[in-house]
């Protein structure tokens, strides 16, 4: 390219046809911003899908306005939501579970991760088997009472945690530039082994995917948050949640533990 404009401005210089200054002068525009051409924007390599199928093309039929309070744990209040009695609280979070991995226990604990400990580094252990399924789902959309974008209408999560995480959504909507986008909760253990194994993980130890049966999702307790960025109803890119928003995740009861997986929140 470059060489073609070289060529191009002897040329014209020949031709004695344009003042030979402002020729040179155009062609070193040109060249300086052929390289921001040359770019083309890629995906993070933290986010855990390139495309929809079907692409969300529904737009939340309330729109939060209000700031949220946020709720933290309270002795009146175990659940931080209301749940009470009707919430299955976690049965383990043992520094014994941790030390098989040479890790210690993560504080605080999470309330309501079933048959598992959470330790450092977001790793779980004992593992989930294939038929694991964590009590106490619901619909995520039903749950936040359709004010956020979920990705699918399917997408379930701990009824225990949905009322932290709508909270904690609002008050991004007030305080950030961003359209919360609520992109994973629950997964399967063979949901969680078609998205390692679509990420050809097994090759790629930093593809940003847990192994099937090593994830917080299949414990129900997890979710992958984006901002939206809409255009005509339709949702036609996402970003990360502001990494000004890091920390302030705790007074919600939520934990972003992975530098290498800023989407990932687990509820605790």
């Amino acid at each position: 390219m470059v060489k073609k404009l070289i060529l191009r401005t002897v040329r014209i210089m020949n031709s004695r046809t344009v003042p030979v200054l402002v020729v040179i002068f155009l062609n070193l525009i040109i060249i300086s911003r052929m390289p921001a051409w040359a770019q083309t924007p890629t995906d993070p390599a933290t986010i855990k899908f390139k495309s929809f199928t079907p692409p969300p093309t529904r737009t939340p039929t309330i729109t939060p306005t209000s700031a949220a309070s946020p709720t933290p744990v309270s002795p009146t209040d175990p659940g931080g939501n209301g749940g009470g009695d009707s919430c299955t609280p976690s049965n383990r979070g043992l520094q014994s579970d941790c030390d098989a991995m040479g890790l210690s226990l993560q504080m605080p604990k999470p309330r309501y991760l079933k048959d598992t400990s959470l330790c450092t580094q977001s790793t779980m252990y004992p593992f989930y088997n294939s038929s694991f399924v964590p009590p106490d789902l619901s619909n995520l959309n039903n749950a936040l009472g359709n004010e956020f974008w979920v990705y699918n209408a399917n997408i379930k999560y701990n009824t225990c945690l949905a009322s932290d995480l709508k909270k904690m959504l609002k008050y991004i909507v007030s305080n950030y530039d961003c359209e919360p986008f609520v992109a994973y909760g629950y997964r399967s253990y063979a949901e969680q082994e078609g998205l390692w194994r679509g990420k050809n993980c097994d090759t790629n130890p930093n593809c940003g995917v847990a192994p099937p049966g090593k994830s917080l999702h299949q414990a129900g307790i997890a979710v992958d948050l984006f901002c939206a960025v809409l255009s005509g109803g339709d949702l036609i890119n996402f970003y990360n949640i502001p990494d000004a928003f890091t920390g302030r995740e705790k007074n919600f009861n939520f934990h972003r533990p992975l530098p290498g997986d800023p989407p990932h929140y687990n509820g605790l």
